[in-house]
């Protein structure tokens, strides 16, 4: 790591440490740290810039993990380390150096062994860094304060679960769970002690102040923090879980007040002094629209009304969803949506494509303006197409999020199975005529829901789908799946392959040799477990793709028309296709 000073032009070596070939390097995250702790620049800058405190990666011992699209006379064999459950990870350490006196100080917290440092936070103390830690099951977490100039250190905050702690969202773009206002002695904490996801107020020396949000909702994101007027912004679910609405309350937890009034999804991004915010808002019926507000709600400028995306879709072949909601055989409540085809006839029978991604804290339906080409697409050629709030997801409170803890896959396919029973029910649908679709998560449990609800789906259509998390990167496995070693069951439970031999329905499978995120040979050993069983799919292999198969314009839109063509095939039996092959006029 190198510092530049732009006053005098001279350039400083920080670190000298690091080695060849990627065993030790400072400064950047390992594979696994950057894509499942969602961040991308591993150093933070002290706010007075007098230290920069980074992450040091000792992989040595993580396992090698090879790849080749078969380019070329003789293919280059890509070489990266990726921890599988229950490989050995990265070594792990957190460093400061003065950037002035390039003195460098590493900090020691109590943990040993095998555990993870994915956060690391300035206070407001000028020599007081704040580490994160986690175990390896990421069911204990801990926030240390560090002296930067000494080390000293002790713990400020300690968070158990009985599944995982948070530490941030992908899905929902949140970043932190933890908040360091500038110019105050006390953080927040965002926790799901309660059941759901609300907001903590402590003090330097670890103290619980006061709960500040309460209630039988989810708090879903902070987007600013004033500690001169003590008022938290934030985004929540209260008034649904198809809902993301933007509030503010003060740091007691009173004075709490609804700042957008359109129902819908909000997205806000903040001025770093809370005045001002932009508001990216829409629902089922309104298109997007752009809003400058201050920080009492008033709008100031509407910078985008989408006016004319509203003539658009009056004019044009569009869809709405249509919100209905699904109950389940156990006592579950399921929002869901259903794009019908456009021109619809009630009088009609229709095809049904669920088109699904389903994973852990992910969601799927909201009150909002959709524009999904493939959607459309599948709506305007006669298909009814579907997507639901399956269990699993966020936004309805811990029990609906981790019921499925140790156990992926088994609700959220009875919930997909569930509601095609339901959609066999209505008189417009075509009784049997249902394919289920996605890719990644999405792929995994259209295998899934094929393999365990045999019957149900005519057809399934998997894109990357992983099909034994026992081959999936062990960071994000082990948070919802635990310790391979304690939870066997679970994870046999939970694997594709131990149900090949229940696959009576049709099933396409694509998958690129070149994905670093769920390696071929998930799809490598579905077949071979669909093959000892007697079974068979059909395969698609794109060897130059990443991650979704597709690595140019031209392979998306030929992996759009070969699913396409898969579901006319078999959900209207349309052998009359026309050939992918011929020349283009």
């Amino acid at each position: 790591m190198y510092v530049y000073d732009f006053a005098t032009g001279k350039e400083k070596q920080l670190t000298n440490d690091a080695t060849g070939e990627n065993a030790i390097f400072n400064g950047h995250y390992d594979w696994v740290y950057e894509e499942e702790f969602g961040q991308p620049q591993a150093w933070n800058w002290s706010a007075d810039s007098k230290y920069i405190a980074y992450w040091q990666f000792d992989e040595r011992k993580v396992p090698d993990f090879e790849m080749t699209n078969f380019e070329g006379h003789h293919s280059d064999i890509v070489h990266f380390r990726v921890p599988l459950v229950g490989d050995e990870n990265a070594s792990v350490r957190i460093g400061v150096a003065d950037v002035t006196t390039g003195k460098k100080i590493w900090l020691k917290p109590d943990e040993t062994g095998d555990f993870y440092i994915p956060r690391i936070y300035w206070t407001s103390n000028p020599d007081v860094l704040a580490m994160m830690t986690l175990n390896r099951e990421q069911n204990h977490m801990k926030l240390y304060f560090f002296n930067v100039k000494t080390g000293e250190h002790h713990v400020v905050l300690e968070e158990k679960n009985t599944s995982w702690v948070a530490i941030f969202d992908f899905y929902t773009n949140v970043n932190d769970m933890v908040y360091f206002p500038e110019k105050t002695k006390e953080f927040f904490w965002v926790s799901d002690r309660s059941g759901y996801y609300h907001i903590y107020r402590y003090s330097y020396d670890g103290k619980l102040i006061n709960q500040v949000t309460k209630g039988d909702w989810d708090m879903i994101k902070v987007s600013g923090i004033n500690p001169q007027t003590k008022n938290i912004y934030y985004l929540s679910a209260e008034s649904s879980g198809l809902a993301q609405e933007f509030y503010t309350i003060k740091f007691d937890g009173t004075g709490k007040k609804k700042l957008s009034d359109v129902d819908g999804f909000h997205t806000i991004d903040m001025s770093p002094d809370t005045k001002y915010y932009l508001d990216t808002y829409s629902n089922i019926t309104t298109p997007t629209h752009v809003g400058l507000f201050d920080d009492s709600g008033k709008a100031l400028k509407m910078l985008e009304d989408n006016v004319g995306v509203s003539a658009f879709v009056k004019s044009h072949a569009y869809s709405a969803p249509e919100l209905f909601k699904v109950k389940t055989s156990d006592g579950a409540t399921l929002d869901a949506y259903m794009i019908k085809p456009f021109n619809f006839d009630p009088k009609k029978k229709y095809p049904v494509v669920f088109t699904i991604y389903g994973g852990p804290e992910s969601h799927a339906v909201y009150n909002k303006f959709t524009g999904s080409a493939w959607q459309q697409w599948l709506a305007q050629n006669g298909y009814i197409v579907v997507d639901l709030n399956n269990r699993g997801i966020s936004n309805y409170g811990s029990a609906f999020l981790k019921i499925g803890y140790k156990q992926l896959g088994k609700y959220e396919s009875q919930d997909f199975a569930e509601t095609a029973q339901y959609m066999n029910t209505l008189p417009f649908v075509d009784k049997g005529n249902m394919a289920i679709m996605g890719g990644s998560y999405g792929g995994y449990m259209t295998v899934y829901t094929l393999l365990t609800h045999p019957g149900v789906f005519k057809a399934g259509l998997a894109n990357s789908a992983g099909s034994d998390w026992r081959l999936y990167d062990d960071i994000y496995t082990e948070r919802y799946m635990g310790l391979a070693k304690e939870n066997k069951d679970g994870y046999d439970k939970s694997s594709t392959l131990t149900y090949a031999a229940n696959l009576q329905d049709h099933l396409l499978l694509i998958h690129s040799m070149s994905d670093d995120n769920v390696h071929p040979a998930n799809t490598m050993q579905l077949l071979t477990a669909l093959t000892e069983a007697g079974k068979d799919a059909d395969v698609r292999i794109y060897p130059k793709g990443a991650h979704g198969a597709a690595y140019d314009l031209a392979s998306y839109l030929l992996i759009q028309n070969v699913n396409f063509q898969y579901l006319e095939k078999y959900l209207k039996g349309n052998n009359n296709l026309p050939n992918l092959n011929a020349p283009k006029k």
